[in-house]
Parts: C-alpha cells; structure tokens; sequence
C-alpha cells in the first residue's frame, strides 16, 4: 500500500525532528546537564520545543495516514501537511522561557490545534460517508 502524501510530510517532519533533537543534546553539552532537573534556560527551550513537536506531531500523521487509506482528498491532506509543517516551524521560534505568550509560539499551536481537529472530523466523515 502507497501512501506518498502521508511520506512526505512524514519525511519533512522527520528532519524537523532531528534538528529540534540535536539542538537539545547541543544544549545539555553545553550546559553539562544530565537531566532536565540541571536545566539552563536555554536546555529548557530546546526541551520543549522538541518535547512538544513529539507530544502533536506523531497523531497529526497517523490521522493523515488514516485519512489517504480512506480516501481523503489528496487536496486537503495536503493542506493538512503544509499547514502541519509551517505549524511546527513557527511553534519552537516562539518558545521561550522568558516571554509568555509568544505570538509565534501562539500561531504554531493554534495552527496545530485546527490540523488535528479538521483531520479527526475528516477521518470521521470518511468513516460516516463508506
């Protein structure tokens, strides 16, 4: 079974992934820290820049792979991947210790939050409509 719309999104995602990753080890080098209860601000933010992508991303995918197995229109799985990436692009800029909330933080979450809502009422109604 094909799913290449799921992919690539999925491939994009992946990377995004990794470059939220290596920033958190590159800040617990720098800093020392072994754990989050040694935490510079710095280690904080990246840990939760990455800690959230892991938290949304992983759902938002898997409601995209159900929604192209179903059916769903390529269209709207697309932009559900589009809007998913520039979702998780601008939701680690705004994260920071010391400002809340953060215009881009806020943006990137409520983007995040209206992906996962329109693919679960969409892999609903492909469930409603066979």
């Amino acid at each position: 079974m094909w799913v290449p719309i799921t992919a690539l999104y999925a491939g994009i995602l992946g990377v995004l992934m990794l470059v939220l990753a290596m920033r958190v080890s590159r800040a617990r080098m720098e800093s020392g820290a072994s754990l989050s209860t040694d935490a510079t601000p710095k280690l904080v933010e990246a840990i939760r820049r990455h800690g959230n992508f892991i938290e949304w991303v992983p759902f938002a995918l898997l409601l995209m792979l159900i929604g192209e197995l179903d059916g769903m229109s390529p269209l709207a799985l697309h932009a559900a991947g589009a809007a998913l990436v520039v979702a998780r692009v601008l939701h680690p800029l705004g994260v920071k210790v010391d400002v809340m909330p953060h215009p881009l933080r806020a943006a990137g979450a409520t983007l995040t939050f209206v992906v996962v809502l329109l693919l679960s009422i969409g892999v609903m109604l492909e469930f409603f409509t066979h």
